[in-house]
């Protein structure tokens, strides 16, 4: 299925000067390593240092792939500007379960 939505709030694509941001910033600011506690279809609770957020991510087929590795034991970090990195390339903008909204065709 290819990605057709156009959306980048969270849970759906990331912009490229939000990502381009994260990259730059990850110099300066160190990645905080998320577990992946539980997962439902596409929503996910995380460990984040001391507390659970539960996150949703929309039924995309290169997100389930992250999420899917993820599961196996794929690293994951969240970093800046409410970015989550999944492996060396899956990176998702997230967090905020109640600002979610349905994809943009």
């Amino acid at each position: 299925m290819p990605n057709s939505c156009r959306s980048y709030r969270p849970g759906h694509n990331a912009h490229w000067i939000q990502a381009n941001l994260a990259s730059h910033e990850a110099r300066n600011t160190p990645p905080v390593p998320v577990t992946l506690m539980r997962r439902e279809g596409h929503l996910v609770d995380v460990w984040i240092s001391n507390h659970v957020e539960t996150w949703r991510f929309h039924p995309v087929e290169s997100i389930a792939d992250h999420l899917d590795a993820w599961e196996r034991g794929a690293e994951a970090a969240l970093l800046t500007h409410g970015l989550l990195k999944i492996g060396p390339h899956g990176i998702y903008p997230c967090r905020d379960l109640a600002a979610w909204r349905d994809c943009l065709p």
